[in-house]
Formats: structure tokens, C-alpha cells, sequence
């Protein structure tokens, strides 16, 4: 299988920003284990994709803060 997943974030600040891209390593490592667990098929409906959203937004937070992200936005998605 193939996924090819485009994510922007919505973040709270400007402080925000700056953690985030101080931590790009940990939030790519940690969002790559979590895409490469998931079954394709539950990502292909509407339900899986919003689970899967829900899942960066908390573990992007746990690693940039809690209350630093805002929103999690697919720009991109494609399950092959």
C-alpha cells in the first residue's frame, strides 16, 4: 500500500511556531509510526480521517505543548 498525506497545523502563536519547528524530527518520527499502523481501507471514509486527525493533533501536542496547536488540516491524502 501507498499514502501520501499533505498535514498544515493551525498553531496558537508565534512561540508555538517556533517550538514546533524546533521539534520537526520527533513530530515526523512520531507521525510516521503512527501512519505506517494504520489499515488503509479504515482510512479511506470519512470516520478514518477524522480519527486520524484527531490522533496528530494530540500527538503533535504532547510534543510541541498542549494548547500550542489549534487545528490539524489534510491538504493532501491518497491511500493506493
Amino acid at each position: 500500500r501507498y499514502l501520501k498525506v499533505a498535514i498544515k497545523l493551525e498553531l496558537n502563536d508565534n512561540d508555538a511556531a517556533t517550538r514546533l519547528n524546533d521539534r520537526i524530527p520527533r513530530i515526523r518520527d512520531s507521525l510516521l509510526l503512527l501512519l505506517s499502523s494504520q489499515e488503509a481501507e479504515k482510512m479511506r471514509g470519512i470516520k478514518g480521517k477524522l480519527r486520524l486527525k484527531d490522533q496528530i493533533f494530540e500527538r503533535v501536542s504532547v510534543i510541541v505543548g498542549e494548547g500550542s496547536v489549534r487545528s490539524v488540516f489534510l491538504t493532501d491524502f491518497v491511500v493506493q
